[in-house]
């Protein structure tokens, strides 16, 4: 009391002091705790490309797509195989003028196709659908609770609803997902079966 200025800068500095300890310790537990929810984390691995050239190595995410069927051929003591292609900055059409309703678009980021087995390898909840099947079959499509609810106004009515993708395929919507956490590198939103990826861009494959 008798040194108030003194002893509210000591006070100040302290409070701050704990404060930016405590939002340290927020963002590191938060950045290492990225895709601890799969319960094979430790035996996933993620296969990359290593280009070699003069200023040296470099390391690339993307691979070839006949990767994913070599690598089942050639090594068969891998429990699973799973390849995955990013398609940002889809175009989705919802409902059919034909029959007097307005078509709704939407263009979405977070689009993937995937091959079925991507939901054996991670852990990522099922409201509605068989993760083993749903994106066996070609023009399949798997979503979020809430791009569910933002395409059809309720998840829980979305299964076997038909969406169409650039204004051309058809998907049938196959199965429904929980919103992925944030501490997740794959942030869903809609996925689609990688049988559909030969048909939206078949020259992709040619090489």
């Amino acid at each position: 009391m008798r040194n108030i200025s003194y002893a509210a800068i000591n006070i100040v500095g302290l409070a701050i002091g704990i404060a930016a300890c405590l939002l340290i310790f927020l963002i590191v537990r938060f950045e290492t705790s990225f895709d601890n929810f799969h319960t094979e984390r430790d035996q996933t691995y993620r296969v990359i490309t290593a280009s070699h050239g003069p200023e040296g190595v470099n390391f690339d995410g993307g691979v070839p797509f006949p990767t994913s069927a070599g690598l089942r051929l050639d090594f068969p003591q891998l429990k699973q195989v799973a390849a995955i292609f990013q398609d940002d900055g889809s175009h989705f059409t919802i409902g059919d003028d034909n029959q007097g309703r307005t078509a709704k678009i939407f263009k979405e980021d977070d689009t993937y196709f995937a091959e079925p087995q991507f939901f054996n390898v991670f852990d990522f909840k099922w409201l509605s659908g068989d993760k083993k099947n749903a994106l066996t079959e070609p023009n399949t499509i798997v979503l979020t609770r809430d791009e569910a609810n933002k395409f059809f106004g309720n998840w829980e009515n979305a299964i076997g609803k038909i969406i169409k993708l650039e204004n051309k395929l058809n998907f049938k919507v196959t199965g429904i997902l929980e919103n992925p956490p944030a501490n997740t590198d794959f942030h869903l939103k809609v996925v689609m079966s990688y049988a559909s990826l030969k048909v939206k861009a078949n020259d992709l494959f040619f090489w």
